[in-house]
């Protein structure tokens, strides 16, 4: 009687997601920052992620423009993206926003909402909070301060 053997190749692509995207993703933590935080100061390490939640309506014509920050300091992950809110009570949302840590420094992220035709329109939000990134040597000094913030 012949023996058969069977070989399990598992595609390059499979590879791929299981053991490069997956850490990836789930690897490292992300900050959340609320409206509400606005005028405060956050640390983060290199390569931690910073989530903006902000409120906001697309329907009144409305926007979150004008996104300033240091590009040397931090990189924006991916687009904005906009999650509707309570229907039935006719609440806007939010925008969300992401932000890498890239190198140690300072940077001040600035928002403002308003209409997202005429920039020259009147601004009715602003938003402003101060990163501070270090790098993994201060670990234990900038994770303790951010504890009561949540992360995701």
């Amino acid at each position: 009687m012949k023996e058969i053997k069977i070989k399990f190749k598992l595609p390059k692509l499979a590879f791929i997601l299981i053991f490069i995207t997956l850490p990836l993703q789930y690897g490292c933590k992300q900050l959340i920052v609320k409206y509400e935080d606005s005028g405060k100061a956050f640390h983060l390490l290199v390569d931690d992620i910073i989530k903006l939640q902000l409120p906001g309506d697309p329907s009144t014509g409305n926007a979150w423009r004008k996104i300033f920050y240091n590009d040397s300091v931090l990189v924006r992950v991916g687009k904005k993206n906009y999650q509707i809110g309570n229907e039935e009570s006719g609440d806007g949302g939010f925008y969300y926003y992401r932000f890498r840590a890239i190198v140690p420094g300072k940077s001040i992220i600035k928002m403002e909402y308003g209409n997202r035709f005429d920039s020259k329109k009147k601004t009715l939000k602003t938003f402003e909070i101060t990163i501070i990134v270090d790098d993994q040597n201060n670990k234990n000094k900038t994770k303790a301060q951010d504890k009561k913030q949540p992360y995701e």
